[in-house]
C-alpha cells in the first residue's frame, strides 16, 4: 500500500486540512477521495511528493484529517 495526500481548494471547507489517503496506487487513493468528497479536491502527492514539499516550506499550516483506507 502507497500513501497519498490531498489537499481542498481555498473555499472548500477542508481548505485547512491535508487528507491522508492509503492505497494499492494512484487511481484507487484518486477513487476514493471522489467518493468522499466528489471533485472538491485539488491536488494529490505521493508520500515523497509531500515531503517535498513540506521541506521547501509549503503546506506546513495544513492540519491532517483523519486517513482514509482504500480498499478493494
Amino acid at each position: 500500500m502507497e500513501v497519498f495526500y490531498f489537499t481542498f481548494h481555498n473555499k472548500h471547507m477542508y481548505a485547512n486540512y491535508v487528507q491522508q489517503v492509503i492505497a494499492k496506487d494512484w487511481s484507487q487513493a484518486k477513487e476514493k477521495m471522489n467518493w468522499e468528497y466528489q471533485n472538491k479536491w485539488k491536488k494529490i502527492f505521493t508520500e515523497n511528493e509531500y515531503k517535498r514539499q513540506l521541506s521547501n516550506g509549503c503546506y506546513q499550516d495544513l492540519k491532517p484529517l483523519p486517513p482514509l483506507y482504500a480498499y478493494e
